[in-house]
């Protein structure tokens, strides 16, 4: 059964959802890594829920040339020791 919760509490209905976030992922899988690319700030958990939240560099949208460094989360709903659903924050195109 495909999950469509998180989606829904954004858009309201699965019906205001773009044609491709109505179908489930699929796709060859990756291999795992043996390091982190990306330092990990905080990994919370509780009961079924997971968040884990590191440390982003972004370019500044005034001036290219500069950077800044903020955070990033993802967040996933485990069932039966499997990811279930999953969350992380949207931004503009």
């Amino acid at each position: 059964m495909t999950r469509h919760v998180g989606l829904l509490l954004v858009l309201g209905s699965l019906a205001a959802a773009p044609a491709f976030a109505q179908e489930p992922v699929r796709g060859v899988p990756k291999p795992t890594c043996d390091t982190l690319a990306t330092p990990v700030v905080a990994v919370l958990a509780d009961g079924d829920w997971v968040t884990v939240v590191i440390a982003r560099e972004y370019k500044d949208s005034k001036d290219p040339s500069k950077t800044y460094t903020s955070t990033w989360f993802d967040m996933w709903r485990f069932v039966d020791g499997k990811a279930d659903e999953h969350w992380d924050p949207a931004t503009r195109p």
